[in-house]
């Protein structure tokens, strides 16, 4: 086996793990700005998280 071999077989920078939140790492989605009890799966107006019950003022 050679460097080039090894080489070839790494796997793509994708960047560094400070870069991404806790929530994105592991795929869980933030608590809603309003209720905090439900994941936010939506987003209001202001852009912050939250779930699909709450009302969207």
């Amino acid at each position: 086996m050679t460097f080039s071999h090894i080489h070839r077989e790494e796997a793509r920078h994708v960047g560094d793990p400070d870069d991404a939140s806790i929530s994105e790492l592991t795929g869980v989605a933030p608590p809603c700005k309003q209720c905090g009890e439900e994941p936010g799966t939506d987003t209001d107006r202001n852009g912050d998280p939250i779930c699909p019950d709450c009302p969207n003022d």
